[in-house]
């Protein structure tokens, strides 16, 4: 958990990745700001400094993005 967020690792049954939620209930403007942010995310696509993200999307009423799970040293 971190100051603006929670992040939840889980798998898809084989690959772990992880899923990050905002930590407080978004209003439908700062919804669509989250899902705008995560989208630019995705398309930043491989760099060498940043985590590349895999989609985003609406979970049981909670906006979620999906990122790959990057072990610590």
């Amino acid at each position: 958990e971190g100051g603006l967020g929670t992040i939840y690792i889980v798998t898809d049954g084989s690959t772990p990745f992880v899923l990050k939620t905002p930590k407080r209930s978004l209003n439908p403007v700062d919804v669509d700001g989250f899902k705008r942010e995560a989208r630019a995310w995705i398309n930043v696509g491989r760099h060498e400094n940043i985590v590349p993200a895999l989609w985003v999307d609406e979970i049981a009423g909670l906006v979620f993005v999906a990122a790959e799970l990057v072990e610590p040293d």
